[in-house]
């Protein structure tokens, strides 16, 4: 009989906020996947699991992932990490993959799934707290209520829309969640101007539930680094 593999999201970063049937189908998996961290040291999500889950002999696969070439270089480094889990797979082994946050929103697991299910094999997907719920709820900031609506981008779609389809934008959103939204805190401010969504209703959010974080206004003259979540909300009394 072939394996399963779970695509497991295990939060944003606070061990304590991954889910219990998470931490239930790490434990019991033998072997556990988990994006590789940059120049060898440990990745941020393998942190959380070991964090938050007895690993003791279990096979851990660490996967490498630029994710930087677009659809096409992102596809193709999902179908090299397939590769990877193919022949455990195949000997029956059930093989759990950790990413951050939800494993459904913006996810390396989707790209691996799509491979391993064109190779004939199972899989299964457990949702985890997403980023961008875990940085409201820390804030207090309701994203909505009654009829409004939210959109949710990466920082780079915003300044593409910004720059070219921003005429579109206004009178659509009352709240925007720009995720992997890093960079100059002027630039994205102004992203979101240009977008109908004014930058000092922004509040941005790096390295949530992890060393160095930060949780306050999108200031200007603040870098922000790639786990940063910004959330614009029109003016309006909550």
């Amino acid at each position: 009989m072939k394996g399963i593999l779970y695509g497991v999201g295990i939060g944003p970063g606070d061990p304590e906020l991954m889910t219990v049937k998470a931490r239930r189908i790490l434990a019991e998996t033998r072997v556990l996947a988990v994006p590789a961290g940059k120049n060898g040291e440990k990745g941020t999500a393998r942190t959380i699991v070991e964090a938050g889950v007895d690993c003791t002999g279990k096979r851990l696969l660490e996967l490498p992932f630029s994710m930087r070439d677009g659809e096409d270089g992102w596809r193709a480094e999902g179908a090299r990490a397939g590769e990877l889990l193919l022949p455990y797979l195949e000997a029956g082994e059930t093989v759990a993959m950790a990413v951050l946050g939800d494993v459904t929103v913006y996810s390396t697991f989707l790209y691996v799934q799509s491979y391993v299910r064109e190779k004939g094999y199972e899989t299964c997907m457990v949702p985890g707290i997403s980023a961008y719920s875990a940085c409201a709820a820390q804030a207090g900031i309701g994203l909505l209520a009654g009829q409004e609506s939210l959109a949710v981008l990466t920082g780079e779609r915003l300044r593409q829309m910004a720059g070219g389809e921003a005429g579109t934008l206004p009178g659509q959103w009352d709240t925007a969640v720009l995720m992997k939204a890093g960079g100059q805190g002027a630039a994205l401010r102004a992203s979101l101007e240009a977008a109908g969504l004014s930058g000092e209703e922004a509040w941005a959010f790096s390295n949530i539930g992890m060393e160095g974080a930060y949780a306050g206004p999108l200031e200007a003259e603040r870098t922000y680094g790639y786990f940063t979540t910004v959330i614009a909300r029109r003016r309006k009394e909550r």
